[in-house]
């Protein structure tokens, strides 16, 4: 089994030390008693897999070269892990979002921006571990040292890292769910499943990462480092080599292969956009607070180009909004003032495409749509995603400003002619009112 730690720096042993909430905790636990992190069994050969655990490195070394979403990655692994055990739960480990990375990304960058490493790196580790933030857990952890060597089949250069920043763990959803989908029945594959997922997913993912940030983060004016993956007291592999001129896989036999170029992943369109819209709305049943809620862990999962992008797709429809029949309508309901007619439209998106369409080719639908909900009270929404953008980049979205009323002659200026264009809409509002 992977060991539960819940730290792995030689620490003083601080009281009442506990990963949760704590920044340097200096001991962690294991099988019930707390004891120091040991060095003898850590380090194994490289590309090896553990005693009785079928070898999976050629299958991850051809992936990392191939490229690819890591999704499509993780399922080449898991069908050779299902050929050699067959299991009705593989099909859990198929839905797992892999390709979400960038929750690592903002814990990689940020982990190394505020606490850079003050010693040359020559060497990243990457070690794979059993957590207990609340519950126990798979997890990942960084650290650096001074010394590498890619001839070195036992990693003895990752021990006693020279840097290991506060907060080391990526506290990562995917090996959570990993983890939980392994061990959470009685019956299922454990680690027939835990160890070579999350040591493929591992690999997958640093790789893309240091294919994509900067190498100046992480070498700290060194000229190159190695970059190595591995499960503590388990199967180790280096992945290659991180230079200023960027990242290189390296080969079973330790020599450097072709720089691993960054994947240019699909940004949001409005397929995507219209697809995360219904399944936050489906997941929370309507609930428009717990719709927001959904949609904004949603985003903040994401990486920073995709919340902009989301964004834009957002603010386009909400210009398609900007005409004076959902003007009249909103008029009818109470919501013709610029923050009220905003807030409207809003909420307009939020409703998902089908009824999108709907509402603008006729807004006179609404006085037969959703009739529990009460316009007056519920159509209307002050979500947007650039305050996710911001709380996440610390950074403002100047663009995609949107219209704040529509241009020309509004043709619904009394209640007669309000009530004529909206006659099922009038009828409704007026008789709540």
């Amino acid at each position: 089994m992977l060991r539960t730690l819940k730290c792995f720096r030689r620490l003083p042993i601080l009281p009442n030390n506990r990963m949760h909430g704590s920044r340097r905790p200096g001991r962690f636990r294991m099988d019930g008693h707390h004891r120091r992190p040991s060095d003898a069994g850590r380090y194994v050969a490289r590309n090896t897999m553990s005693s009785g655990t079928p070898d999976y490195t050629k299958t991850i070394r051809f992936q990392l070269g191939a490229g690819g979403k890591i999704s499509a990655q993780m399922g080449a692994v898991i069908d050779i892990a299902e050929r050699l055990h067959p299991h009705a739960d593989w099909a859990k480990f198929r839905k797992i979002p892999y390709d979400r990375i960038a929750p690592i990304r903002n814990w990689l960058t940020h982990r190394f921006s505020v606490e850079p490493p003050q010693t040359p790196v020559a060497g990243l580790w990457f070690g794979l571990c059993h957590t207990k933030h609340g519950s126990k857990s798979a997890d990942l952890y960084v650290s650096a040292s001074t010394r590498f060597s890619a001839d070195d089949p036992t990693f003895r250069w990752s021990r006693d890292p020279e840097y290991q920043p506060d907060y080391c763990f990526a506290r990562s959803k995917v090996l959570w769910k990993i983890y939980q989908h392994a061990h959470r029945k009685p019956g299922g594959l454990k680690e027939t499943a835990e160890r070579p997922l999350c040591f493929a997913y591992a690999a997958f993912v640093i790789a893309r990462l240091m294919s994509e940030l900067d190498p100046r983060l992480f070498l700290n004016h060194h000229g190159s480092a190695g970059v190595a993956v591995g499960i503590e007291h388990g199967e180790a592999m280096l992945l290659g080599e991180l230079n200023n001129d960027g990242f290189r896989l390296a080969e079973d036999n330790g020599r450097w292969q072709r720089p691993l170029q960054p994947v240019n992943e699909k940004l949001i369109d409005r397929d995507s956009f219209w697809t995360m819209i219904s399944e936050a709305m489906a997941a929370t049943h309507g609930n428009l607070d717990a719709f927001e809620k959904t949609l904004t862990r949603e985003l903040i999962e994401r990486t920073h180009k995709e919340i902009r992008e989301f964004s834009r797709q957002f603010c386009e429809l909400l210009e398609e909004t900007c005409n004076w029949d959902v003007y009249g309508a909103a008029t009818a309901i109470g919501c013709g003032s610029e923050d009220g007619f905003l807030d409207f439209r809003r909420w307009i998106v939020f409703q998902g495409r089908r009824q999108f369409v709907k509402i603008l080719a006729d807004p006179d639908y609404l006085g037969s749509y959703a009739r529990n909900s009460d316009p007056i009270e519920h159509w209307y929404s002050e979500f947007h995603p650039g305050v996710v953008y911001e709380k996440v980049t610390g950074r403002n979205l100047r663009n995609w400003k949107v219209s704040p009323f529509p241009t020309g002659h509004n043709p619904y200026l009394t209640d007669k002619q309000i009530a004529k264009r909206f006659p099922k809409l009038w009828k409704r509002t007026r008789r709540a009112a």
